[in-house]
């Protein structure tokens, strides 16, 4: 199963996400904000990375991940209320896939599993 990084701005989400990660066998590895998802990315080697960040976050913490050689070709799936109202907005920040809330814990483990060919495609 695939080793998740997790960027999750609220605490109950952050808990909330590594839960789900975790039962459907994923390693999970959080952070609270960019500067830790950044710190972590190099040491961690993450099979997927998932956002849901501060909107003066995110995009920022997407870019800077493409330009990293450990995290470039590292797929990006973005959570977001409104931040990238369609799929284009979110690639163009670097992002591979996008999600919009309110979401299944269901179908967010399904889009993380498709990212990481460990899964059905979504």
């Amino acid at each position: 199963m695939p080793v998740v990084l997790l960027g999750e701005s609220s605490p109950d989400l952050l808990i909330a996400f590594t839960i789900v990660f975790r039962r459907s066998g994923d390693t999970v590895h959080a952070a609270a904000d960019g500067a830790g998802v950044l710190r972590l990315a190099g040491r961690v080697a993450p099979d997927v990375i998932v956002l849901n960040l501060p909107e003066d976050d995110g995009p920022a913490t997407c870019r800077a991940l493409r330009a990293a050689p450990a995290t470039a070709g590292t797929p990006i799936l973005l959570l977001s209320a409104a931040l990238f109202p369609d799929a284009d907005d979110a690639r163009r920040s670097g992002a591979d896939d996008y999600m919009t809330k309110p979401l299944r814990n269901a179908d967010l483990v399904r889009h993380v599993h498709a990212l990481t060919n460990t899964g059905e495609p979504v």
